[in-house]
């Protein structure tokens, strides 16, 4: 829906169209968010493709004050490239998620592949709260040093309370 959100909210969207990125950035209701951005009650159900910064909501939230609250991920997430950060709901997270959820399978191949977020980047900022994943996690990635996790890729510093994976993952 939106390619790049800067101080802007999105509240109660939905996405039913498959979204393909040949580069960079890749989300169901916005590629990326910045500027305190917030994306409230979204909801994606399509598949999502890409090779870095891939989600389900949204590629990549590149601030601590960007958020994601209530927001769900029905369709697949694919990536097919050496991605940083691909994820059930954010491929890349720099701010807060809160009671987001994950319902679709992740596959391909990326460097952090994680069932609600790829990687979490920034140190002393990103924090999930109530978020869950229930689909299935299989990255073929095969370089030495890659995650992957049925929440988390990778985290650097960051906050996990009260979350849950339920779906399989293979690595």
């Amino acid at each position: 829906l939106v390619a790049q959100a800067k101080a802007t909210q999105i509240i109660d969207c939905g996405n039913e169209t498959a979204v393909t990125a040949t580069g960079e950035r890749a989300g169901g209701i916005a590629a990326q968010i910045d500027g305190g951005s917030s994306l409230t009650r979204c909801e994606n159900r399509a598949a999502i493709r890409g090779t870095d910064g891939v989600g389900g909501i949204v590629g990549i939230v590149s601030d601590q004050d960007s958020a994601l609250t209530d927001c769900i991920n029905r369709g697949a997430v694919a990536a097919n490239g050496s991605g940083v950060g691909v994820g059930g709901v954010a491929g890349r997270v720099g701010g807060a998620l809160t009671r987001c959820a994950n319902y679709g399978a992740l596959t391909g191949s990326g460097w952090y592949m994680g069932g609600v977020v790829g990687a979490c980047v920034l140190e002393n900022a990103s924090a999930l709260t109530d978020c869950y994943n229930v689909g299935a996690v299989q990255n073929a990635h095969t370089y030495a040093g890659s995650g992957t996790g049925g929440l988390i890729g990778y985290g650097n510093d960051y906050r996990a309370e009260n979350c849950y994976g339920y779906g399989a993952v293979s690595a």
